[in-house]
C-alpha cells in the first residue's frame, strides 16, 4: 500500500532530515514576475520559523535543499516546457532558476555535494524520456515509488552526461561517497 501525505494548507513547511529547508509547493502554472510582497507569509502560531520569503513563482515546486554554502538551493519543479519534475538550482535571492537535470524523464531529491560543484539526484530518464504515469490520487496525495528511478551524480556547471547508478550514500561532512 502506498504511503499517503495529505495537507490542508497549499504551502507547508516540512522539515525532514539534514539539509532540508522546506518543501516549496504550489500549483501556479506559468512563470511570472514576483508579485508585490505579501502582507504576511508567517502564521503567528508558528514559533520555529521566521523571516519567511517566497522564492519561486510559477510551476509546481517541491523538495528544496540548500547547498552547503547557503548561496543556492536545488529543487524539483514542473514548469514549461517540461511536463514532469526536473531539477533546478535557484540562487538564494530567487532569481534565474537554472536546469540541472537532463530535461527528460522525471526527477526527484537532489542534494548538493559539500563542495557545491556536483549534485546527487534520482531520475527515470534512462528508462524513458517521457514522464511516468501519475499515481492514483483518488484517496489523496500519493508519492509514486517508480522502479525506473536510478541515482545519478552530475556537475552543477552542466555539460557531460550524468554519472549513472550512483547508488551510494553521500556523507554529510565529506566529499566521499
Amino acid at each position: 500500500m502506498p504511503l499517503t501525505f495529505r495537507s490542508e494548507r497549499p504551502l507547508r513547511a516540512l522539515l525532514h532530515g539534514a539539509g532540508c529547508l522546506f518543501s516549496l509547493s504550489g500549483a501556479l502554472v506559468a512563470q511570472a514576475p514576483p508579485p508585490a510582497p505579501a502582507a504576511v507569509l508567517h502564521d503567528a502560531r508558528e514559533v520555529h520559523l521566521a523571516d519567511i520569503r517566497q522564492l519561486t513563482f510559477g510551476g509546481e515546486n517541491a523538495e528544496a535543499y540548500w547547498a552547503p554554502d547557503g548561496t543556492k538551493l536545488s529543487f524539483q519543479t514542473t514548469r514549461p516546457p517540461y511536463s514532469c519534475d526536473q531539477i533546478f538550482s535557484l540562487p538564494a535571492d530567487g532569481t534565474a532558476p537554472t536546469l540541472l537535470s537532463t530535461g527528460t524523464g522525471k526527477t526527484t531529491c537532489a542534494y548538493f555535494y559539500p563542495d557545491g560543484k556536483r549534485f546527487l539526484y534520482a531520475s527515470t530518464h534512462l528508462a524513458s524520456p517521457d514522464c511516468p504515469a501519475p499515481p492514483d490520487r483518488s484517496h489523496g496525495y500519493v508519492w509514486a515509488i517508480d522502479a525506473a528511478y536510478e541515482i545519478f551524480a552530475r556537475d552543477t556547471a552542466g555539460g557531460g552526461p550524468p554519472a549513472a547508478d550512483e547508488e551510494r550514500r553521500l556523507r554529510r561532512r565529506s566529499d566521499d561517497l
